[in-house]
């Protein structure tokens, strides 16, 4: 078996080239700070009313996602399915 020291990447990847330094920079900012880099899309893009749509949104389907068990457990018991 022979191993190539001089290309390890080629040995564990599978691949002939290297990943550009800055391709490999802009991955493990997306992928370490998703919500951060999430956060600053939103905060420059989104118009403040849409914004605040989706939280108000958000609020309701909180509430839903937390009434929805208990209303349908209830359903069960008093027999209204």
């Amino acid at each position: 078996m022979h191993v190539c020291l001089s290309h390890p990447h080629q040995v564990t990847t599978g691949t002939t080239s290297l990943t550009p330094r800055w391709d490999k920079c802009v991955n493990y900012v997306e992928n370490s700070l998703v919500y951060a880099t999430g956060r600053l899309f939103v905060n420059t893009h989104f118009q403040e009313d849409k914004k605040h749509m989706v939280g108000v949104f958000y609020e309701r389907f909180l509430d839903f996602m937390t009434s929805f068990p208990k209303s349908l457990v209830n359903c069960f018991i008093f027999g209204d399915v």
